[in-house]
């Protein structure tokens, strides 16, 4: 306890995100809003163009 904040330790790997509960309801509620706005016409230009196969 430091003052008016309390430090807890959590041991995990260090590739499993550990967040507070409202910090990860931030982050799920922003890669949502993310998905919702983007337009089929943006997620096509991030897709790779497609290639002719041999023999096509």
């Amino acid at each position: 306890v430091k003052g008016d904040s309390v430090q807890i330790g959590i041991e995990a790997p260090r590739e499993i995100p550990v967040h507070r509960g409202e910090i990860y309801e931030q982050i799920r509620a922003a890669t949502e809003a993310a998905r919702l706005s983007a337009s089929p016409d943006a997620l096509a230009r991030l897709m790779p163009k497609k290639t002719q196969s041999p023999g096509s």
